[in-house]
């Protein structure tokens, strides 16, 4: 009986301590707080040099590929459009790159649970 109680708790404090590294993991990784910051401003309209590389390094230093390589090719796009004249070419190149890194890093920061407005980046 008291072998029996001893192996439960053992097994219980072994899932729980299983729990919270897994906890510790998921709420450490950089990639979802840049997630988070998508979802404060997807169109980073004020996008300075110093604000680029920190969100690109919440995403370059993530464990998840979905999030990290989505957020990258987001982040670069609207790097690469700051500045750049109005032409039809550049607009036709940079917005299906924008709108297909936005649609991936939309399901990606999902599955980890941070939501973003699915229509953010077209406005």
């Amino acid at each position: 009986m008291v072998r029996k109680l001893i192996i439960t708790l053992t097994a219980v404090t072994m899932l729980a301590s299983i729990g919270t590294v897994a906890c510790a993991v998921v709420q450490a990784d950089s990639g979802i707080a840049g997630c988070q910051e998508i979802a404060k401003d997807a169109k980073l309209e004020q996008l300075s040099r110093d604000r680029y590389r920190q969100i690109r390094a919440m995403f370059d230093g993530s464990s998840d590929a979905e999030i990290r390589d989505y957020g990258r090719t987001f982040v670069d796009t609207i790097w690469a459009m700051t500045g750049l004249e109005d032409d039809e070419m550049n607009n036709i190149f940079y917005t299906k790159m924008l709108s297909d890194s936005y649609a991936g890093l939309v399901g990606a920061c999902f599955k980890s649970g941070v939501t973003l407005d699915p229509s953010a980046a077209a406005r």
